[in-house]
């Protein structure tokens, strides 16, 4: 469901000095780096050996008011919440979002321990009289998941896919993938030197992924155990990570309470988590960019539009023009691109040419038969391809660790979530919450 997001918190520099002695106690630190960062106020400092879950954690001076900083925290959270690394995803109720902001809060402990002695006035963003838009997020904050700004969310589906039949499904995904905003990526081989058949593509706002989840491993060259590995075995990860324009993503795509849309916590990592509006985003990109439907070779493809109800034009020119065009460009992107320029047919000699407006309105016609318009090549030696989509991997795990964090700190975390998640965002409670209370 959500693989990572990452948050931004703002500090002053005093602030950041409060913080440094904790830096400096991080073993395997360069502090020439450091000294530099703060001596000319540019650039990016990024704190190395994080507690599992936390990805990165980076410092940057606002670039026109220097005694501003941010700080920008990258955060795998179901890694997190189990306090291992995991391919498992993680699925938003109240439960398990009161359990990653006390395993995110444990986390920042760990890397800041003098944050242990800062209290926070929760009612300046509780009680509805206080004006919480001028309330100056501070160091008190930061241990507090739910007072973030979140500038990324990374939306994910474990697929599964059979480890022989990885290729052929990368193949298809690849081939039928279509935007009109997003360019292609294009991958070197694999460290094995194997082709590299995963899907990436971007634009400014948003970017979409598809790929083995082990040959990531391998190619990023990431040491896992052996649980890991096999957790990993038959997954197709997609993922699709919104970067850029959160406001204007959460008010479109999310259904919020009308006064909760001007909050000055619009942007909190709990107003993204709902089950329902994530589930949502995440099938919509999928079918609007790839399609959930299933991919044939050539001859079961040529049957079902031979006993189709479309005309005999539109059955000549799919087989003839359309289905040869994506099979040669082995994309849809690049099929569109070769359509409208013209081309002559390798085999058949024939000229195929025409107008984006007819290419896209026969692929909606074959799209309309429950059929990919992409054919599996030949190489491939399938008959039928189901679509990776209806094969959703949930989690396999279910890890349940304590968390060791002071009793005003989960209070804190408490009240704030509470008062979110029911009075702000009037979600529905989750009766029990499946978490082992240890406070110190």
């Amino acid at each position: 469901m959500i693989h990572t997001i990452e948050v931004r918190y703002v500090l002053s520099e005093n602030d950041f000095y409060m913080l440094i002695q904790d830096i400096y106690d991080l073993n395997k630190f360069d502090k020439k780096k450091l000294d530099r960062f703060l001596h000319y106020k540019n650039g990016k400092f990024i704190l190395p050996n994080l507690p599992t879950g936390i990805n990165r954690i980076e410092f940057y001076y606002n670039a026109e008011i220097k005694s501003t900083l941010y700080i920008k925290i990258q955060i795998d959270l179901q890694a997190l919440s189990y306090g291992l690394p995991t391919v498992d995803l993680f699925q938003p109720s109240l439960g398990t979002t009161f359990r990653v902001c006390v395993a995110y809060a444990e986390a920042i402990l760990k890397v800041f321990p003098s944050l242990t002695a800062l209290n926070l006035d929760t009612s300046a963003y509780t009680n509805k009289d206080n004006n919480i838009e001028a309330t100056a997020l501070s160091l008190e904050a930061l241990p507090y998941l739910t007072l973030a700004t979140t500038t990324q969310i990374d939306y994910s589906m474990n697929m599964r896919v059979a480890e022989e039949d990885k290729k052929a499904v990368l193949t298809c995904i690849k081939g039928s993938y279509y935007s009109s905003t997003k360019k292609i990526s294009k991958f070197d081989k694999h460290v094995d030197g194997t082709k590299n058949l995963n899907l990436y593509a971007e634009n400014k706002l948003s970017s979409t992924k598809v790929y083995d989840k082990q040959r990531y491993y391998k190619d990023k060259k990431i040491q896992i155990s052996d649980e890991l590995r096999e957790a990993s075995d038959n997954i197709l990860r997609f993922e699709y990570s919104v970067r850029n324009n959160l406001r204007n993503f959460i008010l479109k795509e999310y259904t919020l309470p009308y006064k909760f849309k001007n909050s000055p916590f619009l942007l909190s990592p709990v107003a993204f988590f709902d089950y329902d509006d994530c589930n949502k985003n995440i099938m919509t990109i999928y079918s609007k960019e790839i399609d959930t439907k299933d991919w044939y070779n050539k001859d079961r493809y040529k049957k079902i539009i031979n006993k189709s109800s479309l005309s005999e034009h539109k059955k000549s020119a799919i087989l003839e023009d359309i289905a040869p065009t994506l099979s040669i460009a082995r994309s849809t992107v690049s099929a569109l691109e070769k359509y409208v320029n013209g081309y002559v047919h390798p085999q058949s000699h024939k000229k195929i040419k025409g107008s984006a407006a007819t290419f896209k309105s026969y692929l909606n016609e074959i799209r309309s038969l429950n059929l990919q318009p992409f054919r599996i090549p030949g190489k491939a030696n399938k008959t039928h391809i189901i679509n990776p989509v209806s094969i959703i991997q949930h989690n396999r795990w279910n890890v349940k660790p304590d968390y060791d964090i002071p009793k005003h700190i989960f209070r804190n975390i408490e009240k704030l979530l509470f008062n979110m998640w029911l009075n702000e965002l009037h979600r529905t409670p989750l009766p029990k919450w499946e978490l082992t209370k240890k406070v110190s």
